[in-house]
């Protein structure tokens, strides 16, 4: 498992609880992520609670975890697993999977805008987060979403950032209830329970003011004084002038960097940097190569309840993935084979082979089958000129044997009855 977040450490207890051997990496010096940092409750559990009883339970399930590790080279071996090597302050080792499962998570963005990174005043919204925490009062604060998200360079809607907004702007009404809070949103996308939050702030006195793409808030930050927020409200069509003691910019997440073998085996990477599955709905965490799984942020943005679901389910997978190929390797050596007295060393084969399963012996110019890789799909039969290439139970004598067959029932049937005109 690469990844010691909610969803990487929810896929390692979840596969060792079925019985397998599991390793988990993690290049942090400390398992948990973002959950370190999440001011919510996670399956009914403050997050602290949550991440300390599941570690517990990894260790007592025999989890091996291995933090500030990463894995930084991995390759397909003929028997169908990963030979991985890991990197750590102690050096570099290779260890052997039988599947993997990806967690690698995502990251906050770091925006430009605002004043960010020269104003102290101006945060997003995981600093405060860690500042509520410490018991910090941050003052009357207006919080702006969307910032640098939905773009023409960043297009997607990092779903989270209207409830953790939400999240934080409570936590502050209940500590400091004379505080004002201000929320400026392009579209506030509260689904699921959390309206509840949406409409608990509301009664709490948090103020809601939408404003348009075209027009977004402007920021007024004196070396003196407080900081002056300027929106244009949408639904009056006139500025409106915010004081604040802080500003907090809910950025979204961008995808943690991914190690470039991951590319490498195939595995297919969007354009904004998440891992594609193989198919939203139907096979929603597989990667389209076999034994490879992923499972939360690093698929897209999403809550960390959603990212536990995301690990057990990927563990079950995994498990039912290991289990498969042990019954399949013990079922049938190859599907394939090559007829060597016939092959002429064209390569047709191994060009059209979409599993890899076919490579050339430059020594003896024939083609040979990685029996391991083999999906029986056909494809090497078909292209091959010389009839070199073929499938077991549907070599040509049985294919021929086939065709007798169904020829000679059809010469013994009778004859319909001729109907006189």
């Amino acid at each position: 498992v690469m990844g010691g977040g909610p969803a990487g450490i929810s896929a390692a207890l979840a596969m060792a609880e079925l019985g397998l051997r599991v390793l988990l990496v993690e290049q942090a010096p400390q398992l948990g992520g973002h959950l370190r940092e999440f001011a919510g409750v996670l399956d009914g559990e403050e997050p602290a609670e949550w991440l300390a009883e599941r570690v517990q339970r990894m260790e007592q399930a025999g989890v091996r975890v291995r933090t500030h590790t990463a894995i930084i080279r991995s390759s397909r071996q003929l028997d169908d697993s990963y030979l991985l090597e890991l990197a750590s302050p102690e050096g570099q080792e290779q260890v052997q999977a039988g599947a993997l499962v990806i967690a690698a998570g995502s990251l906050p963005a770091q925006p430009s805008s605002f004043s960010y990174g020269q104003d102290p005043r101006v945060m997003t919204q995981d600093e405060l987060a860690r500042r509520l925490g410490a018991g910090e009062d941050p003052g009357d604060v207006v919080m702006i979403q969307c910032v640098e998200s939905r773009t023409a360079e960043r297009p997607y809607c990092s779903r989270t950032c209207c409830a953790q907004a939400l999240r934080h702007a409570l936590r502050i009404k209940e500590a400091w209830p004379a505080r004002q809070v201000v929320i400026l949103y392009r579209d506030l996308r509260a689904f699921g329970h959390y309206e509840l939050d949406y409409l608990a702030a509301r009664r709490a006195g948090v103020r809601f003011i939408r404003y348009e793409p075209h027009q977004p808030p402007q920021v007024h930050a004196p070396t003196a004084g407080r900081l002056e927020v300027e929106v244009v409200d949408a639904l009056l069509g006139r500025p409106i002038r915010l004081p604040a003691d802080s500003l907090v910019l809910s950025v979204g997440a961008v995808p943690a960097a991914l190690p470039h073998w991951l590319q490498e085996l195939g595995v297919p990477v969007h354009a904004d940097g998440f891992l594609i599955p193989e198919h939203p709905k139907m096979r929603p965490l597989s990667l389209g190569r076999p034994g490879i799984f992923a499972c939360g942020a690093v698929l897209g943005p999403c809550f960390a309840e959603e990212a536990v679901l995301q690990g057990q389910a990927a563990a079950a997978h995994a498990a039912a993935y290991l289990a498969e190929r042990t019954r399949r390797r013990a079922a049938v050596e190859s599907i394939a084979f090559v007829n060597e007295r016939l092959c002429s060393g064209c390569e047709l084969c191994v060009r059209a082979c979409p599993f890899e399963a076919r490579v050339m012996n430059v020594e003896r110019h024939v083609a040979e089958v990685r029996a391991a890789f083999c999906a029986g799909c056909g494809t090497c039969a078909m292209v091959c000129p010389n009839g070199a290439s073929q499938q077991r139970l549907f070599e040509t004598p049985a294919v021929l044997q086939v065709i007798d067959a169904a020829l000679d029932s059809l010469w013994e049937a009778p004859l319909p009855e001729e109907k006189p005109c």
